[in-house]
């Protein structure tokens, strides 16, 4: 009897624990910025097999509560962090590659939704036989230097809870520096010459050699 009694304290620890690290995920809001959806998509500039790899990620903008804000409805210097996990299919045996790109945002006005699009160049798609979507991603927001919770729009759905999470996040700050500059933001390839898609975007902050 005192086994059993042990045994549901120790399930229901378990259990209270697990929902708080799903809770540390899913609680918002409030947030001055946030992520509405991530997208996936091969997309191509010409005719023939040269397809990029799409990936839109729409963020939407909330109040400033800061006391030194400019304006109420604008939040500044938001910093806009994509990571990605590629599974890669190699006979019996499975590899991965991780990927990560940053993009700076002056400026988003509340409720004023905006996407940032970030591409992977067809020589590395066809190279690793990349699919659309990674095994996981994560997205990390920052304004002014300051990082936002990590909420359930912001990570693909297999990262559960907020110790895959971190894993996740440990994997991708050792990994993907292999593959740095691979990953790159709209303003570094030939997209930003389609008007459909930088009528979405939002003004960024680049440096002077970009």
């Amino acid at each position: 009897m005192l086994h059993r009694h042990v045994y549901c304290m120790v399930a229901f620890g378990s259990l209270f624990l697990y929902l708080c690290s799903l809770a540390r995920l899913d609680a918002n809001y409030g947030d001055p910025v946030s992520v509405n959806s991530v997208r996936f998509s091969r997309e191509k500039i010409t005719e023939g097999r040269n397809y990029w790899l799409e990936i839109e990620v729409e963020i939407m903008g909330g109040s400033n509560s800061s006391p030194d804000a400019l304006n109420e409805r604008y939040v500044d210097d938001i910093l806009v962090t994509l990571g990605l996990g590629y599974s890669l299919e190699s006979g019996e045996s499975k590899r991965f590659r991780f990927f990560n790109a940053q993009a700076r945002i002056p400026t988003l006005e509340e409720n004023v939704r905006r996407s940032i699009f970030f591409y992977l160049p067809p020589e590395v798609v066809e190279r690793d036989n990349l699919r659309a979507e990674p095994f996981a991603y994560l997205v990390e927001l920052s304004v002014k230097g300051q990082a936002l919770p990590t909420r359930r729009e912001n990570v693909s759905t297999n990262l559960k809870n907020a110790s895959l999470v971190d894993s996740f996040r440990e994997r991708l700050a050792s990994l993907a520096v292999e593959n740095e500059g691979v990953l790159l933001p709209i303003y570094h390839t030939p997209f930003q010459q389609i008007s459909r898609k930088m009528q979405v975007s939002p003004a960024y902050v680049r440096k002077p050699d970009e």
